[in-house]
Parts: structure tokens; C-alpha cells; sequence
């Protein structure tokens, strides 16, 4: 299994939009076969900040997701409402 965690933080004006763009996006996401389970997050102390934990079948699997049409037009339509660089994680679960 590939456990991934991925951080966002947008600018204040554009923390509906974005909210908006992200469900929508997860929504996708969890039909997709490769997906064991994808959670979306948004932080009650900065409310500015998203968080997404996932996990996927494989490499391959996440791979393949990144390259879908519900991905690259999250990117495309989020990518100006981020103040920073997105972070991500990829973990092994312990326990």
C-alpha cells in the first residue's frame, strides 16, 4: 500500500473557490480503482490550510491518478489560489 499526505494553503479570497475545486476533486478521486481511500481535510486553527490523506494500491496506481482529467484540472484551476508550495508525504503505516 502507498500511504500519501499532501498539504495546501491558499489565500484568504480564495479559501471558497478553492474548498469548492478540492471536494470535487476528492469526490473523483475515490472512484478511481486504484484508490483504497482518499479523506479531505480543512484546518479549523488556519482554515486557509487543506490536508488530503490517501491511499492507493501501488506506485502505479497513484501514478495513473496524477495523470487523470479530474487531476490536471484541479492543478489548472487551483494553481494561482495557492500562496505557497504544496507539500506531500509518502509514509509507511506501522501500525
Amino acid at each position: 500500500m502507498d500511504y500519501r499526505f499532501l498539504r495546501f494553503h491558499v489565500h484568504d479570497k480564495y479559501q471558497e473557490p478553492f474548498k469548492k475545486a478540492f471536494i470535487e476533486v476528492l469526490n473523483h478521486t475515490s472512484q478511481e480503482e486504484g484508490c483504497v481511500y482518499i479523506h479531505g481535510y480543512q484546518e479549523r486553527q488556519d482554515p486557509n490550510t487543506f490536508r488530503i490523506q490517501s491511499c492507493w494500491k501501488s506506485q502505479q496506481a497513484f501514478d495513473a491518478h496524477i495523470n487523470t482529467e479530474h487531476v490536471q484540472q484541479f492543478g489548472e484551476r487551483t494553481k494561482d489560489m495557492k500562496d505557497e508550495p504544496g507539500e506531500m508525504f509518502i509514509t509507511d503505516r506501522i501500525v
